[in-house]
C-alpha cells in the first residue's frame, strides 16, 4: 500500500510518500499529475518501507521525467536499506548526485 499525501509552500511541490513502492502500488503512483505552479520537487521517503526493482523503475522515469519540468528535484529522507539500493543501482549517477538528499 501506499499513500501520498501532496501541498505546494514557497514554489516547492511536496510529495510525502508512506508504504511501500512495488509492484503491487507503481500503478497508483503512475496517476500523479505534474503540477504547472511550482519550480522545485521535494519527495519525502522519510516513511517508505519498501522498494522493489518494480518500484525503482518507476521512481527512476519519474524523476527523469520531473526533471525536464522543473528546475530542482530532491529525494529527502531516504532509509538506510533504500539508500543501499540507490547504490546498488547506481541511480544518483542516472538522475545527477544532486537529486538525492
Amino acid at each position: 500500500m501506499i499513500d501520498i499525501t501532496q501541498y505546494t509552500v514557497d514554489n516547492e511541490w511536496m510529495l510525502m510518500m508512506r508504504g511501500s513502492i512495488d509492484i503491487e502500488t507503481v500503478d497508483e503512483l503512475r496517476k500523479i499529475t505534474l503540477l504547472s505552479s511550482v519550480k522545485r520537487v521535494h519527495i519525502d521517503f522519510e516513511e517508505v518501507e519498501f522498494m522493489d526493482s518494480t518500484g525503482i523503475g518507476w521512481l527512476l522515469h519519474f524523476v527523469r521525467e520531473l526533471q525536464k519540468h522543473y528546475e530542482r528535484v530532491r529525494i529527502v529522507h531516504p532509509s538506510e536499506d533504500i539508500r543501499e539500493m540507490f547504490d546498488v543501482v547506481e541511480f544518483a549517477e542516472i538522475v545527477g548526485e544532486e537529486v538525492i538528499a
